[in-house]
């Protein structure tokens, strides 16, 4: 990536997800920082708090990467189930596909997206953990083709959908305040005004 702005920091971001690597990098990119993807295996702990997920893969990738980290987790939650299917996400669609989700859920169920994100390197003692939300409702408008990457954006209307539409059909400016985003800044602020090894 080209930077016209001086890089203040380099920050390795532990994910094998291309699209999720573009998009924490354009976001990081904003804030001067160099985003580099690394692709190492972590051990994914089961756990029903996207929070203790990334603290835990964060120490690790640390441990293996000997540089600042970003690891980060997601799930979709919808509100009537509590913190389901939350970070058991990947599994439940992997499991049941699309007809299987709209057989637990409804046209304009509430629902949300919510993102961990955990930011590891030398001064620290633990991982910090930052999260955003994205509340909105579902859709039973989508298409039935799977989408690995991102299953749930196409059944999933945010509330400042401004034309309405799913998450998998708005763009990365109309998109700007989603989870990931919420949660990637706070980290970005964080790391900006503290020393890093």
């Amino acid at each position: 990536m080209y930077f016209k702005e001086k890089v203040i920091m380099r920050i390795f971001i532990v994910t094998s997800n291309t699209k999720k690597y573009i998009e924490m990098q354009n976001i990081l990119h904003r804030f001067s920082i160099e985003a580099v993807r690394v692709d190492v295996d972590l051990f994914e702990p089961q756990s029903l708090s996207a929070q203790e997920i990334v603290t835990a893969k964060a120490r690790e990738a640390f441990a293996k990467v000997q540089g600042p980290v970003i690891v980060d987790d997601s799930g979709f939650y919808v509100e009537k189930y509590n913190r389901f299917p939350g970070t058991l996400s990947k599994y439940v669609f992997r499991g049941v596909g699309y007809q299987g989700l709209f057989s637990l859920f409804a046209e304009n169920d509430r629902a949300h997206f919510e993102c961990s994100v955990a930011y590891m390197d030398g001064t620290l003692s633990e991982p910090k953990v930052f999260t955003g939300t994205y509340a909105g409702k579902i859709t039973e408008q989508c298409p039935r083709d799977p989408n690995e990457e991102m299953p749930y954006a196409p059944l999933f209307i945010p509330d400042d959908s401004a034309r309405g539409v799913a998450m998998a059909e708005m763009t990365e400016d109309e998109r700007s305040h989603d989870h990931r985003h919420q949660a990637l800044e706070a980290c970005a602020r964080f790391v900006l005004k503290y020393p890093q090894k």
